[in-house]
């Protein structure tokens, strides 16, 4: 019940972090910037954030800090923080394409 009273896993667990990811990686101009900002705020939550890793996000949020909007990159610089702070696998996979 608790897992059902939490927005932020509820969306993880309909399967909305794919469908936003995707969006992100190859949507329009104001739909990557809308879920940007979604996927920053799904970050909040740790479980959220190793799904967020694990389906893809890093890449297109490390892209949106190059070649999105100034709003999407606010979101996308916040969503990797969150998504960093005390999790060295998502700190590396971020290096790694931070760099390349």
């Amino acid at each position: 019940m608790r897992r059902k009273a939490n927005r932020l896993l509820a969306i993880n667990d309909a399967g909305g972090i794919v469908p936003l990811v995707k969006i992100c990686e190859s949507g329009t101009t104001q739909g990557k910037e809308k879920a940007t900002a979604a996927i920053w705020h799904l970050a909040l939550d740790r479980e959220n954030q190793v799904a967020l890793a694990a389906n893809g996000a890093i890449k297109p949020l490390v892209s949106m800090l190059a070649d999105g909007t100034p709003e999407a990159k606010k979101f996308a610089s916040k969503a990797l923080t969150r998504m960093a702070i005390g999790n060295s696998d998502n700190q590396a996979q971020i290096a790694k394409r931070w760099q390349g």
